[in-house]
Order: C-alpha cells, then structure tokens, then sequence
C-alpha cells in the first residue's frame, strides 16, 4: 500500500527523536501543509534526520512565542525560519 506524503510525514516524526510528548503535536501541525509541502518535508527529513529537529525546534520556539505573546522573540524566529528555509531550498536544489 502506497502511502501520501502526510501518512509518510506522521510516520516519520511519530518515530524520531523529538521528545515523546512534543511528538503528536508536532505532526498535527505538519498535517496542515498541503501535499506539496509535506512531500518536500518527507524528501528533506529522509534526507538527513537533523532536520525533523531543526524544523522541531523552529516549531517549538514559535510555540513558545505565542505563548509569550512575545512579538521580539516571534520576529527572531521569523529571520531564523528564513534561514532556515534557505537551506531547505538549497537542499532541494542540490537533489
């Protein structure tokens, strides 16, 4: 059986090394991408692993933020995510 890009990604972070408790929440919010965007995730994570924890932790941070209800600390992360996805870009190019 053929599994979508968002079964694969649920699977993939339901099975890595972000805390246990952190894990399901996380992949609810990955749930929300678009086809496209959660099969660019599942190439990029089965890639190299360090980026579940790299987009984990930018997750995490906005979490946090938002909790805060910190615009300095949101704003740092929205420079950092594009950075991030940068990389994510470069990557992609590079395959």
């Amino acid at each position: 059986m053929v599994q979508d890009a968002h079964e694969q990604l649920q699977k993939i972070v339901l099975t890595s090394r972000i805390p246990f408790e952190e894990r399901e929440q996380f992949a609810v919010a990955l749930g929300l991408l678009d086809e496209e965007g959660a099969a660019l995730l599942v190439g990029l994570f089965e890639s190299d692993a360090m980026w579940i924890e790299k987009m984990y932790e930018n997750f995490r941070q906005k979490k946090k933020a938002i909790e805060e209800k910190n615009m300095d600390i949101w704003n740092d992360i929205m420079h950092d995510e594009e950075d991030l996805l940068k990389s994510v870009a470069q990557v992609a190019q590079e395959e």
